[in-house]
């Protein structure tokens, strides 16, 4: 780090929860896709064209769309999805953003002139929010909340609609939103940046087109590929840089292996790695990371997430197809062809179907789970992480301990020169731990009855 750069990071002090966000956009530790970048400003410019984006969750989608809609000093408003909500509730959401641009008549990023007509017809809008607000069981929309008035209202404050996580709303919305699309094309005629931007997961720009074909040419996909080797370096030695903190190449090279390609668990590996020694801030007096720190944050990413990781695994192993395409990738130790696939699971007087095993596949592979991933690339599929294959390969070789007569069994990664034995031995501990408090605890409960 050179000298004016030590003082640049100085003079902002920025503290770890700035430089590394598991759960947030990537701010002052951005680092920078050319090549996406270049591909998004340019559909950007082309009036009418709206935009999906899709990738796998942590790939980056929203810190590379948040990142270049505040470059590029374009207005959005932001709605966010979840499995229950309704095409009114998001259109009823977007109008409600609408107050910090027509009620505060703020000016965001780009100057914009609301007309006085506009302004009063949001005015009497809002009163039909208000009376909306107030009936929240029913949240109804008024006749004049429409898809074109909407688009209206964005078209004079030059902003676009930003809507995340559509991948996982029903059919019936997504069919209603394909149909949004198409409004928002035809008023582009009057307002060049008027547009909606869609952020979901890989496949969901395929069923927007399924449900309304004729959008096929109309529309951008745009596909966030996980982040190369580089970039993930990028991110973990850009950050220390702006904590003063050195860090060991081997340290580096481990963090990339467990992170699997996700900015997000960069993130999160990083931040862990940091608070477990301390690190809450940039200090004048240069810390120091080495490889031995990495078991801090292999074991700190487990504990806080080894509960959600148990009830993912109940719910995917209810299924048997689930559970033999699981053990079958476990036993393999790599990636597989779905034919390959169904022919192992089959090869033991097991008779399930292409269709069964690529629709469990599916269901594997939903973000809300994550533990199968999909290459188109290769057309091959594997365990997402290093961290989801040792937690399922200890709970495989648990499920086995139950299933024997013998007293006792250990339980040990066959390899302990592989890159996957730190963390498959941090779990083991960890889980082992829990398991021996959790008996304990069952025994005070029986001699307490």
């Amino acid at each position: 780090m050179s000298a004016l750069q030590f003082i640049r990071n100085w003079w902002r002090k920025y503290s770890l929860s700035d430089v590394f966000t598991p759960s947030s956009v990537a701010k002052a530790n951005y680092i920078s896709r050319v090549d996406l970048e270049t591909e998004f400003k340019k559909n950007l410019s082309i009036p009418g064209k709206q935009i999906i984006i899709f990738g796998l969750s942590g790939s980056g989608k929203t810190t590379l769309t948040r990142h270049m809609l505040a470059r590029e000093k374009q207005n959005f408003i932001q709605t966010q999805c979840d499995s229950k909500i309704s095409f009114e509730q998001l259109l009823l959401n977007a109008f409600d953003q609408l107050d910090r641009f027509y009620v505060d008549q703020k000016k965001s990023n780009s100057s914009y002139k609301i007309s006085t007509d506009l302004k009063l017809r949001y005015g009497s809008v809002k009163q039909e929010l208000t009376t909306t607000t107030e009936l929240q069981e029913k949240r109804l929309v008024n006749p004049q909340l429409t898809i074109s008035k909407l688009a209206e209202f964005l078209g004079a404050i030059q902003a676009v609609w930003l809507i995340e996580d559509f991948h996982v709303v029903r059919d019936d919305v997504k069919s209603s939103l394909a149909d949004a699309l198409k409004i928002f094309m035809d008023s582009s005629a009057d307002y060049s940046r008027v547009r909606i931007i869609c952020i979901g997961a890989v496949g969901s720009a395929s069923e927007m087109i399924k449900l309304a074909p004729d959008l096929k040419h109309r529309i951008t996909e745009f596909k966030i590929p996980l982040l190369s080797d580089v970039e993930i370096d990028k991110i973990i030695v850009q950050g220390c840089n702006l904590l003063n903190i050195e860090i060991e190449s081997s340290l580096i090279e481990g963090i990339r292996y467990y992170s699997n390609h996700l900015g997000a668990l960069v993130h999160q590996m990083c931040f862990d790695i940091c608070h477990s020694v301390g690190i809450t801030e940039f200090n004048v007096r240069t810390r120091y990371l080495k490889r031995e720190n990495l078991g801090d944050g292999i074991s700190a990413y487990m504990k806080n997430n080894e509960d959600t990781f148990k009830v993912i695994y109940d719910s995917c192993v209810s299924k048997k197809e689930c559970w033999y395409i699981l053990k079958t990738l476990d036993v393999v130790g790599h990636e597989l062809f779905l034919d390959e696939l169904v022919t192992r699971i089959n090869r033991k007087e097991h008779h399930f179907s292409v269709e069964e095993i690529k629709s469990a596949l599916e269901d594997l592979s939903t973000p809300g789970k994550g533990v199968i991933r999909f290459d188109a690339n290769s057309q091959k599929y594997s365990i997402s992480t290093p961290f989801w294959e040792a937690f399922i390969k200890i709970q495989m070789q648990l499920e086995q301990e139950n299933n024997t007569s013998k007293k006792k069994r250990v339980i040990s990664i066959y390899n302990q020169s592989s890159p996957e034995a730190d963390i498959y031995n941090e779990l083991l501990k960890y889980m082992l731990e829990l398991r021996k408090q959790q008996m304990a605890s069952f025994s005070r409960m029986l001699d307490d009855m």
